[in-house]
């Protein structure tokens, strides 16, 4: 088992990453405030749906908040909740969290990076943006940071080793998917038959996943 001072870095190291890739996209929104417009989803149906969204997004806020509890006061939580106790003396399954995490961190930089000023935050009023970003890695899929948040979120899981993560995000990973559903809906609505054909071209988040489709 590795010492509880070890976990406690390898946790804050990609902690790090993550704050400093929010820290990135905050400096970049306020820089293209401008780069924005504003719909609204009014039917029963989009409104639901928007609940399951945030309810999903609000969840894997309060992971990444008890991630980051984790580094502080790893050793009292271990004491004090149920823990995934059937991994605790496989050493190598926390070194493969701490690695997905960090791959999911970097993948995460570089879908902001190439996002630039025209990202907007899911749940901010439906903001959309003016410019359709095909670029980069947004090439092959078209949501790599709601792919990034869960590759991020399994990492932590691994690593931290508790129900409580699992729990939680359980309901982010269907809040994001419904997210994205949301998301294409407005962009459909918004550039038309630049996104449709765009649609058909990239992965929801695989690349491999549309290959697989064309190909039957």
């Amino acid at each position: 088992m590795l010492d509880f001072f070890i976990i406690k870095i390898l946790i804050g190291i990609d902690f790090f990453f993550f704050v400093f890739n929010v820290i990135y996209v905050l400096c970049n929104k306020r820089k293209g405030k401008k780069n924005v417009v504003r719909e609204e989803g009014k039917s029963n149906s989009k409104n639901t749906k928007r609940i399951l969204a945030v309810i999903g997004i609000l969840s894997l806020n309060l992971l990444l908040i008890l991630c980051c509890l984790d580094i502080f006061i790893y050793e009292f939580i271990v004491v004090s909740i149920l823990r995934l106790d059937f991994f605790n003396n496989f050493i190598y399954l926390r070194i493969i969290g701490f690695l997905i995490t960090l791959l999911g961190d970097i993948t995460l930089f570089i879908s902001y990076k190439t996002l630039g000023n025209n990202w907007a935050y899911p749940i901010d009023n439906w903001k959309i943006k003016k410019k359709l970003v095909t670029s980069g890695i947004y090439s092959k899929i078209r949501h790599p940071i709601y792919l990034c948040f869960n590759i991020i979120s399994i990492g932590f899981i691994f690593l931290i080793q508790d129900w409580s993560l699992l729990i939680l995000y359980f309901f982010g990973a269907i809040g994001l998917y419904t997210q994205t559903i949301l998301e294409e809906e407005l962009l459909i609505q918004h550039f038309g038959e630049e996104y449709l054909k765009y649609q058909k071209k990239t992965g929801r988040f695989f690349c491999f996943y549309r290959k697989k489709i064309e190909k039957e």
